[in-house]
């Protein structure tokens, strides 16, 4: 109960948390809390933009897929004719 007390008297200090704030190892882990943070917001966002382009790609990879099996047409839309060469 005492060290109750006594601890949230020295955090209820703002002249205590002041200085406290200004030392290299509250700075240090304040930088380190941060970079986490924002390492882990960016991996979040390359994740859901992978998932995004994900998606498309297999629509657009069945589209190739559909365009390869239908006779005399090429993926590119062009008339495959096997006959016809350089003229």
């Amino acid at each position: 109960m005492v060290l109750r007390s006594l601890l949230a008297r020295l955090l209820n200090s703002q002249q205590l948390i002041e200085s406290l704030s200004e030392t290299r190892l509250m700075r240090r882990a304040a930088q380190l809390t941060v970079a986490s943070i924002t390492r882990a917001q960016d991996a979040i966002r390359d994740a859901v933009r992978a998932a995004a382009l994900g998606g498309g790609q297999q629509q657009q990879q069945q589209q190739q897929e559909q365009q390869q099996q239908r006779p005399g047409k090429s993926p590119q839309g062009d008339e495959q004719n096997p006959r016809s060469g350089p003229q």
